[in-house]
């Protein structure tokens, strides 16, 4: 949520219709008329997880809800009331959860690997567009500093200098005043440190003791080497448009025939939250870096192993699926299956049943390697090298535990 929000560059603003645009004001007032009464302002959103509310509310920008509001069309035609509720579940969900903990965890590991290579002799020839998509060609945005703020702030969901959306009609009502945040801000500031502040207390520049990284890992995602192993998950560079490309190596998992047991489906819910936080993360970069507002990606899916025992699998898929097309709406942008066997489009149909038609909307099935297919979305370095492309990405077999 809000992962385009603090971004050191300006994006350009995305563009609506006038009917879409009117929709989309009516949402953002039915969601900010759920502000809870001890939330005192909705343009301020700098949170902590901690201080969110127990029904998770924050303030939300506009590229955020009009995902939400989408989610729910049919036939051309905003479901207003399915899209509210499906925020408000989502909100309650990442409270419940702890997302905004673990979205934390996977930003300083992040920024922990950039400042590592970013203090390591670097090739002359690295390509942005392979591999992690970290880098960008703003200098400003390339301090580790810098990155370390601005990803931090999607943690806490700030709405200040947040992508927003452009529409046919502009209400100056809804317009988010910067400087009289600043001011709310400096007002907060001063009250927490008190009206006799030296400016020679080194103590202030003293970071707070909190868990390192590993132990808030640890603690979070206990198994996480584990998950990682069973569901092998790769990005691979960006698309043409920009676009995050992921990897997956989906037939191995549902043709192995016990690694779905090897979690409960809520543990597979909470490292499923792992997974679909770093696409925020690797969208964020991937703005930064093409200078786009990107809010979607597209993953290609390996369905090679898959076997009878894929049917094992359905009840974890429906759990999943659900969780997913619920609380993380509208982000991916196409999904390619390719190597699909006989029995992959036998388990297509029964997978189809309970799933959103959005999302089957999105759905394309290849039984070979779709060079073509590929060519058309990817460039060659985002293709591994095992399909013909160059990337060198490690992409390594799923683990049968």
């Amino acid at each position: 949520m809000n992962h385009l929000c603090n971004l050191d560059i300006k994006l350009p603003s995305l563009s609506l219709s006038k009917d879409d645009s009117i929709a989309l004001e009516k949402f953002r007032n039915a969601y900010n008329a759920k502000r809870p009464p001890e939330i005192i302002t909705e343009d301020v959103a700098v949170w902590c997880p901690d201080e969110l509310p127990s029904c998770g509310w924050r303030a939300l920008d506009d590229i955020t809800l009009y995902r939400f509001l989408c989610a729910d069309r049919r036939n051309d035609k905003f479901n207003h009331d399915a899209s509210l509720e499906r925020l408000l579940k989502t909100l309650l969900f990442r409270k419940e959860h702890g997302v905004d903990d673990i979205l934390r965890a996977i930003i300083t590991t992040k920024t922990k690997v950039e400042e590592e290579k970013m203090n390591s002799p670097r090739k002359d020839n690295d390509d942005n567009r392979t591999g992690s998509i970290s880098t960008s060609n703003n200098s400003t945005s390339s301090s580790p500093s810098n990155k370390l703020k601005s990803s931090f702030s999607i943690a806490s969901g700030s709405m200040s200098e947040c992508g927003s959306i452009v529409t046919d009609v502009v209400s100056n009502d809804n317009n988010i005043n910067n400087n009289n945040i600043s001011d709310k801000q400096n007002e907060q500031q001063q009250q927490t440190s008190g009206p006799n502040n030296n400016n020679n207390d080194n103590s202030q520049d003293e970071p707070q003791s909190s868990p390192s990284n590993d132990e808030l890992i640890l603690k979070l995602l206990p198994e996480l080497e584990k998950y990682k192993r069973l569901r092998i998950r790769v990005f691979t560079g960006l698309d043409h448009e920009d676009r995050p490309v992921i990897f997956e190596r989906l037939g191995e998992f549902l043709g192995s025939g016990t690694n779905q047991d090897q979690f409960t489906l809520q543990d597979w819910i909470k490292y499923y939250i792992w997974d679909f936080e770093r696409h925020f993360v690797e969208m964020r970069n991937s703005s930064t870096s093409s200078k786009k507002t990107i809010t979607q990606f597209i993953i290609f899916m390996d369905a090679t192993g898959l076997n009878r025992n894929c049917f094992k699998v359905l009840p974890l898929l429906k759990g999943l699926s659900q969780a997913v097309e619920t609380h993380y709406p509208e982000i991916a942008g196409r999904i390619i299956l390719f190597n699909v066997p006989m029995i992959g489009t036998i388990l297509y149909k029964a997978v189809k049943l309970f799933l959103d038609p959005i999302t089957t909307s999105k759905i394309y099935l290849h039984n070979g390697i779709p060079m073509d297919e590929f060519s058309k979305h990817i460039p060659m370095d985002a293709i591994p090298q095992e399909y013909g492309g160059t990337c060198e990405v490690p992409f390594p077999k799923t683990s049968k535990e």
